[in-house]
């Protein structure tokens, strides 16, 4: 475990799925968390096991310190507002998580309607952006450096089918990781990213899901889907002092799913 006692931490998409598991963990090495989302309440349909409680107090169950500020990523003023609430609470930020994004259901880019494809961009990658935006301000006026870890995904550097406006936000988040390593890394301010495959969280759920869930686990070396912890452990890796060194990287946790040669393992599993 990382020890972030005496660090601040905000987490968008703190409410459910990878940005709650992001946040319990982080709490749990001892950062004071800031918890943003839609809602308080996980999202329907998730694999929390305790969903019928918020993360803020999960974390403060366990004497932990959180808070939860309610913050739609796509707009611009709430996400300063968070940022303010973080600093007039706690008076600095250490570490953002930019953990908060979407998807629409299957279809090609010439069925995508604008409308469709701007829900996908503006809380996927706009969000992410205006979250970086204030990071950057703050951790610059700080003077004492801080970490950012970006959600980028496998869908960023591989075609997933029917998902034309997902592919371009986390590919859009994965560039813009690189270039802030490269502005910001020499103030001590480390911007990374993970990029998960299929995780179990409730905007994983797909139709024919057993079908999907069979497919990838087939093309994957570790032989099942991806938990919200798995991603969890990988940013609290990137936000400790562990890290310090690692700046513009992309943290790929899928099990291994995007090493193979997916051609050679359907032949292998039909021998």
């Amino acid at each position: 475990m990382a020890d972030l006692k005496g660090k601040v931490a905000l987490v968008t998409g703190a409410s459910s799925g990878i940005g709650r598991a992001v946040a319990l963990r982080l709490a749990s090495d001892g950062a004071r968390v800031v918890a943003c989302d839609l809602s308080k309440i996980a999202n329907r349909g998730g694999y929390e096991s305790d969903a019928d409680k918020t993360t803020v107090d999960l974390i403060n169950a366990k004497c932990g310190d959180a808070i939860f500020v309610q913050c739609d990523v796509s707009n611009k003023a709430q996400v300063q507002n968070a940022f303010k609430v973080a600093l007039d609470k706690y008076g600095h930020l250490d570490i953002v998580c930019n953990i908060a994004g979407n998807a629409r259901g299957s279809a090609k880019v010439h069925e995508r309607t604008d409308t469709e494809f701007e829900a996908v961009m503006n809380v996927t990658f706009v969000g992410t952006w205006y979250c970086c935006q204030e990071a950057g301000r703050i951790m610059l006026a700080q003077g004492t450096g801080g970490k950012i870890v970006n959600t980028s995904s496998i869908a960023a550097f591989r075609g997933c089918g029917g998902q034309p406006a997902y592919c371009a936000a986390k590919a859009a988040v994965a560039g813009l990781t690189r270039e802030m390593a490269v502005d910001y890394g020499p103030y001590g301010i480390n911007v990374n990213a993970v990029a998960p495959g299929w995780t179990r969280t409730s905007m994983q759920r797909f139709n024919r899901q057993e079908e999907r869930e069979a497919a990838y686990i087939a093309d994957t070396p570790s032989g099942r889907l991806g938990e919200a912890r798995d991603i969890a452990n990988a940013v609290a890796f990137l936000v400790s002092s562990d890290a310090d060194y690692v700046n513009g990287h992309e943290l790929v946790v899928d099990g291994g799913n995007t090493i193979v040669w997916d051609s050679y393992s359907k032949l292998d599993a039909k021998k």
